[in-house]
């Protein structure tokens, strides 16, 4: 998976500020139930918060990191005990991508044609 450019990683951050979270981790930490609630809901959804309550023990960023191996999806953001998973639809999927990304902005590198 290709890591998110600066500018898909800020656009995301603006589409989730309104989200509610749709995942809780508990004090039993990362479950395989906590996993596949959040494979479904990003199946659903594409960009979704996930809860750290406070019972969990762990460390955020690292649950956020783990979060998003179990679940094929890239961390958008950790903030305070909320972790911010993004994961693109596959062009298969019959309901397709909702989120479209930004393009990557000036200052990349780009191939030349010539």
């Amino acid at each position: 998976m290709q890591p998110l450019s600066a500018r898909a990683r800020a656009h995301l951050k603006s589409l989730a500020h309104g989200l509610a979270p749709l995942v809780q981790v508990g004090g039993d930490g990362l479950t395989p139930a906590v996993a596949r609630a959040a494979t479904i809901a990003l199946e659903d959804h594409e960009l979704i918060k996930v809860k750290l309550g406070q019972a969990f023990e762990g460390e955020r960023e690292a649950a956020a990191l783990d979060l998003a191996g179990l679940t094929g999806s890239q961390v958008v953001q950790v903030i305070g005990r909320v972790v911010v998973l993004y994961r693109r639809r596959s062009k298969d999927d019959p309901k397709r991508p909702r989120i479209v990304l930004p393009a990557a902005g000036p200052g990349v590198a780009r191939k030349s044609t010539g």
